[in-house]
């Protein structure tokens, strides 16, 4: 597994699994659409005013004296709650609540800035061998001018969506969606799994003549065959698929 500065979020082909992320006062922190997130807003539990605010939109305040609450107007507040003193938990979570939250305690503000990663396939949740697709990475929260590139299984590196015309057996393996914020570098990890079997079909010339040849691999493991010579292609010809590489390199067409 790839290892970031501040988080590694996991994908096991599209369906994803993260634990809620806590931020300290003054950081950023990423999560995931549906998630659970706590921001943090400084160590007191102790205080005499606490007000939460996305952007410029009230979510809530609290009396420290009298310990009443005043919900605010923010789309956000009817899943959030003040928590272990002063911070604020979201559940839930959403792409639109990314963005600046403002922590305002006895009068110290803290701004954090919450960032939502959200990876999706084209076909969704599925991408088949030798059909189109599309995965994309999507960071909500980032700057505009920020990066979201991936890096194949093979290290190359790619924009933030990929379209696959068709999906072969060399996009098989990790997938590695990168971004950078304040400094630090993310990673968010994406398996392409290809399973069952698969289909190569390729040909080949001599004197003008044309052979076809189907050949199946099972589970994606070593396939050895031989073409013998036939009454319409004049050739002897012996073939051993000793990866599943080589079965790529021959193929034309994968179906």
């Amino acid at each position: 597994m790839v290892s970031s500065k501040r988080s590694v979020l996991h994908n096991s082909g599209s369906l994803c699994s993260v634990v809620s992320a806590v931020s300290a006062a003054g950081k950023g922190v990423i999560t995931k659409p549906g998630e659970r997130v706590t921001l943090g807003c400084g160590s007191r539990r102790s205080f005499k005013s606490l007000a939460w605010y996305h952007g410029s939109d009230l979510i809530l305040s609290v009396n420290g004296k009298s310990g009443t609450n005043r919900k605010g107007t923010a789309k956000i507040q009817p899943r959030s709650k003040v928590k272990q003193g002063s911070d604020l938990e979201i559940s839930g979570v959403k792409k639109e609540d990314a963005g600046n939250f403002i922590c305002t305690l006895d009068g110290d503000s803290h701004t954090i800035t919450l960032l939502v990663v959200s990876v999706s396939t084209s076909p969704p949740d599925e991408l088949q061998l030798g059909r189109e697709g599309t995965l994309q990475c999507e960071v909500a929260g980032l700057p505009p001018d920020s990066i979201v590139q991936w890096t194949r299984p093979d290290g190359r590196s790619d924009s933030g969506t990929v379209h696959f015309n068709p999906l072969t057996l060399a996009d098989k393996g990790q997938w590695v969606c990168g971004f950078s914020y304040d400094g630090d570098t993310y990673n968010e990890i994406f398996d392409i799994k290809i399973k069952g079997k698969t289909l190569c079909f390729y040909q080949v010339t001599t004197n003008c003549n044309v052979t076809q040849k189907n050949l199946w691999q099972e589970h994606v493991e070593v396939l050895q065959t031989d073409v013998h010579q036939t009454s319409n292609a004049p050739y002897q010809l012996s073939i051993t698929l000793v990866s599943t590489q080589m079965c790529y390199i021959l193929s034309s067409i994968f179906l």
